[in-house]
């Protein structure tokens, strides 16, 4: 018995396996066909012979038109062929149709009695069919102009712009020509600023003393190079009190001039040099002689401007009569004569 039930169990549980798939089969037929069906439905009215009436998602449901056979897509190709055709035919008629327009653009006439008649003869029932389309092509053939008179257009700008571009690489190359003027101009004056230093340098006679072996003093005059200025006067008295070079020590020349001795100022009236020095030119360690030859180095030093005859001594801007506490005159100007 039990073994009766169990294979009782078995087929009862087959049938039910057979039965979910043969549902299943139909459930996956009826989702793909669903739209044949419902159309089928609706064209042979199922519903409404078994029930009178039919679901409303069936009377919704759109049918969908069949493609057709093969007589019917030749019948189609034939349509086409006529069809381009016609077009072609179209087409000649209004590029002829353009030309006369655009000749008309260019040069506008009133047209003739006898063109305005021609035209409604040659017209067909192709052209009536086309005249819907004539709008159109009337405005793509009124755009031509346009496009020319806008090519003009912009080939003036493209040359107007090359026009430009020229006067600019001009311009470039002028501000070139001159930056590389100028830069040539100074290095030129480069090369010749040494040139012109040496052309400014002129030669300026000092006055030094030379200590001979018995201890004698004696006036020397040397030579200097000196730069053309516009006060040589003074350039010359501080050459002086700067001292000897080293080649003029070699032979020997000396400076009694005091150190720390300045020239704060100086000018030059009626001949006559008044040359102001610091209270360091009050003193001098060697003594009278020491005073004389420093008195002596300016003045024969001032003296040879054409326009110095004499010097007049001043300390720290005054006038004083004597210097030093030997008693050096200096109250009045001192020329050459004056160490005779």
């Amino acid at each position: 018995m039990a073994k009766r039930e169990k294979k009782q169990k078995n087929s009862s549980g087959l049938a039910i396996a057979v039965w979910i798939f043969i549902f299943l089969v139909l459930l996956i037929v009826f989702l793909v066909k669903q739209d044949e069906i419902f159309s089928n439905l609706k064209t042979t009215q199922f519903f409404e012979r078994l029930f009178g009436t039919t679901p409303e998602f069936i009377q919704n449901h759109e049918i969908k038109e069949k493609e057709p056979f093969q007589s019917e897509g030749q019948t189609v190709i034939e349509l086409k062929t006529t069809s381009k055709q016609d077009k072609q035919d179209k087409q000649d008629k209004q590029d002829k149709q353009d030309k006369k327009d655009s000749k008309s653009a260019v040069l506008p006439q009133s047209p003739s009695p006898a063109e305005e008649n021609v035209v409604p003869a040659q017209s067909s029932n192709s052209e009536k069919s086309a005249l819907p389309e004539q709008p159109e092509l009337s405005a793509e053939n009124s755009a031509k102009p346009k496009k020319s008179a806008n090519s003009e257009n912009s080939g003036e700008a493209q040359k107007s712009d090359k026009t430009q571009n020229a006067e600019e690489t001009v311009k470039a190359e002028n501000t070139s020509k001159s930056e590389k003027s100028a830069a040539s101009a100074k290095t030129e004056e480069k090369t010749e600023n040494p040139v012109a230093k040496e052309k400014k340098m002129i030669s300026q006679k000092l006055y030094f003393v030379y200590i001979g072996e018995d201890g004698t003093l004696s006036r020397k005059m040397i030579v200097r190079s000196v730069e053309k200025n516009d006060s040589p006067l003074v350039t010359n008295i501080n050459i002086l009190l700067a001292g000897p070079n080293s080649q003029e020590s070699a032979k020997g020349y000396r400076s009694l001039i005091p150190l720390g001795t300045k020239l704060l100022s100086a000018s030059v009236r009626d001949g006559v040099a008044y040359l102001n020095f610091n209270e360091q030119f009050e003193f001098n360690t060697v003594g009278m002689d020491g005073y004389q030859a420093q008195l002596m180095q300016i003045v024969y030093t001032a003296t040879e401007f054409s326009t110095v005859n004499s010097v007049q001594f001043l300390i720290e801007g005054q006038k004083k009569d004597y210097l030093g506490s030997e008693g050096m005159w200096i109250g009045s100007p001192l020329a050459r004569s004056s160490f005779n």
